[in-house]
């Protein structure tokens, strides 16, 4: 390899009086050397490092030298974030792995800088440096380079370089590499994720660029300010032909959502995430539009699209048949999720200038026919917006397909490096599990840079009352009879297992509770193959048992409540305990059977009339999709599997229009598996809330842990 000429740009003293000189090449790169020894030049960051590690340089000096030259003082990479330009380090030098500067230290940061004054301040301390080192002379330096060329084309950058293991180590480093194993070359997408770290990997090692690279200093500051505004309250924008006049924190939605091409908008239940939608549609001029929701909602979208876009033309499909007037004459068309697959042909010849996804962890399932068919639908589309107030249902893998569809994923490292990052992705030998959950307060920083924006109710409705929960203990008319279908499932779960003798033999040295959790593990596993419908169909028959023996119980509880004078909402899960509740007061009902006029009559009818004081629904049919701000009190007889199906039911009377304090009963047979149930979906809803809000938390089976507590409870 040629010499590569460099030029002495100064020198720096460690604190045991050791004089270095510090050189930068043509490529940029900086090395140093000490004086007077017979050593070669180092890469100066790294030389730097050491020192300081060693003791033999400052902290402060370290800094000194990392701002004189705009770089991290300890691996080279340019500065652009004002945190740590000020601090002369990265945040991932300064911080560990997981290092980022907070808000305040940038905002400190940035106030505290005078960028015009520390650029003059620069080339002073550089002029006066080459100045002093005149008279030395010149030592010609081959700095380590690999050379090579990364050539960009349709948002694809390609390297081809020598072998360094420095440049290895960095470009493994970069998220959504691909190694072409026949060419011999790496490819990766040309992104906001990717264009820092690869303008990085040109500028440490030298690569030709071919084709154009963007600014990484826009890029970051474009992030910056997308981050600021995905939880912005406020925006000033004017939505022309709008029925209706937004709220302040729903403004800052639509401007997000419009100045930005793909979106998921998380906002908290009841919102008004619809209406956002809408009014982007209409900022954008968005039109024709397909609105891809549950069936259940399909009227409401009809309503409010009719309400706040007056003039637009709105059609909803039902069935699997054609329509009077051609989809193409219509500005909004309305499909459910169940029937976009079959009618895929003919939506599929529209010009459809933006998709909404509502309830968009209906899509959560990448092999589903309706995620299969929204997705081939999305990727020919530029506006894409899905709606959800709880995007992580249970796990962060649920987001994986949703991102997909956004044409978000690979932003994220592709499927892989997301399993693998933030799903705590294992080979448990029979195949991949993606059921976990890991570096939750990462995804979501990464959700707020790319196209997440969420508001929560207590940020935005200071007015609005907080939601509280309430256990209330219900008797059993029948114990004898609880305990015999709990101990048939128990003797059934540890029929399963033990009819393994080797896996008996393990465990039969360990204690009874150590027991208990082996064969609760061992369950899971099988949970995964042959054994899953058949405890999965005795468990939920304990649970409606459960809710059948305290049903007597929980009617004295609703008695006792309307006399109250208040309005209540019931929720239960099977169709003979919501159907007995409903015939036993004479009051209306919500299920998967109540049609969807019905279900809107139903709906009406509570919010106006007074003497409408309970309705009875069934979790998924009436658990989305409405609003019932009449009621201000909210009581579960049955709990779902999943908390987000708890806290949209919740929500249909805790959102936008209440004015009190919402309570939320949970009405559980003392001792028994509606115990268990609820608090595994604490459990659960802390990891959910984990990933949606930036926390971290642990993450456990619903089912693993119902079965090692009913295990135990035999013992």
């Amino acid at each position: 390899m040629a010499a590569t000429m460099v030029e002495s740009v100064g020198m720096f003293q460690t604190a045991d009086g050791a004089v270095y000189r510090v050189v930068k090449s043509q490529q940029g790169r900086l090395y140093a050397k000490r004086l007077n020894t017979s050593g070669g030049f180092d890469y100066a960051p790294s030389a730097i490092k050491q020192l300081t590690e060693d003791d033999r340089m400052t902290l402060e000096a370290a800094q000194a030298f990392g701002r004189r030259f705009g770089i991290c003082a300890y691996c080279g990479r340019t500065l652009t974030d004002p945190a740590s330009i000020a601090a002369g380090i990265g945040p991932v030098c300064a911080k560990g792995e997981d290092g980022r500067w907070s808000s305040a230290e940038r905002t400190a940061a940035k106030v505290a800088l005078d960028w015009d004054q520390m650029e003059a301040d620069r080339k002073a301390a550089r002029a006066e440096l080459v100045e002093a080192n005149e008279a030395a002379t010149p030592e010609p330096v081959e700095p380590p380079k690999a050379a090579g060329t990364l050539t960009i084309v349709d948002k694809i950058a390609t390297l081809v370089s020598d072998y360094d293991p420095d440049a290895v180590a960095a470009v493994r480093s970069i998220s959504g590499r691909k190694w072409d194993a026949t060419a011999k070359v790496n490819t990766f997408p040309v992104n906001e994720a990717t264009i820092p770290a690869l303008a990085d990997l040109v500028e440490r090692f030298g690569y030709e660029v071919v084709g154009e690279l963007p600014d990484p200093k826009q890029i970051v500051e474009a992030i910056a300010a997308r981050v600021e505004a995905s939880t912005a309250t406020d925006a000033d924008i004017e939505v022309e032909g709008l029925g209706g006049e937004l709220l302040a924190f729903q403004k800052a939605g639509v401007a997000y959502a419009a100045s930005n091409g793909s979106l998921l908008i998380g906002d908290d239940m009841g919102l008004g995430k619809t209406v956002q939608a809408l009014a982007a549609l209409q900022v954008r001029q968005a039109f024709p539009a397909l609105i891809v929701v549950p069936a259940v909602v399909k009227l409401n979208w009809k309503r409010e699209a009719e309400k706040w876009l007056p003039g637009r033309k709105v059609v909803v499909l039902t069935g699997r048949n054609g329509n009077a007037e051609p989809l193409a004459s219509y500005d909004i068309v309305v499909i459910n999720y169940d029937i976009v697959a079959d009618r895929l042909t003919e939506l599929a010849e529209i010009d459809w200038q933006a998709i909404v996804a509502d309830e968009s962890h209906y899509l959560k399932t990448a092999k589903a026919k309706r995620t299969k068919a929204v997705k081939q639908l999305a990727k020919g589309i530029e506006f894409k917006i899905m709606l959800t107030g709880t995007a992580v249902l249970n796990r962060p893998v649920e987001l994986a397909s949703q991102l997909d569809i956004l044409g978000r994923l690979d932003e994220f490292g592709g499927f892989w490096h997301f399993a693998k990052r933030y799903c705590a992705a294992v080979n448990n030998g029979y195949g991949w599990d993606f059921s976990g959950a890991s570096n939750l307060p990462e995804l979501h920083e990464k959700l707020r840079q790319t196209c997440y924006i969420r508001r929560t109710k207590d940020q935005v409705l200071t007015e609005l009352p907080a939601k509280r929960r309430a256990t209330v203990p219900m008797a059993l008319s029948d114990r004898a009879e609880y305990d015999r279908v709990e101990a048939d499932l128990r003797a059934f779960i540890e029929t399963k297992v033990a009819a393994d003798a080797d896996f008996a033999a393990l465990i039969a040295d360990l204690e009874p509770d150590e027991q208990a959790d082996a064969i609760a593990a061992e369950v899971e596993d099988r949970n995964r193959r042959s054994e899953q419908a058949a405890i999965l169909a005795k468990i939920n028959a304990l649970r409606q048992t459960t809710a059948r023996l305290k049903l007597d119980s929980v009617a004295d509880w609703i008695a006792d409540f309307q006399a109250s004078g208040r309005k209540l909402v019931v929720f239960g899960h099977h169709r003979e305990i919501v159907d007995g509740l409903a015939n036993r007061f004479g009051c209306d009902s919500i299920t998967g059977a109540t049609s969807v006029e019905a279900r809107q009559a139903a709906v009406d009818r509570f919010q106006s009339d007074p003497d409408a004081s309970l309705l009875v629904c069934n979790i998924a049919a009436g658990g989305v999709g409405i609003t019932l701000t009449a009621a201000s009190d909210v009581a579960f007889v049955e709990l779902p599997w999943r908390p987000g199906d708890v806290d949209q039911a919740e929500d249909r009377c805790h959102r936008i229009g209440q004015h009190d304090s919402v309570t939320a009963w949970y009405l559980l047979a003392e001792d028994t598996m509606d115990e268990d149930m609820a608090e595994l979906l604490d459990e659960k809803r802390a990891v959910v809330e984990a990933t949606i809000d930036g926390r971290e938390a642990a993450s456990t089976s619903i089912m693993a842990g119902l079965t090692a507590a009913i295990l135990s409870r035999g013992e």
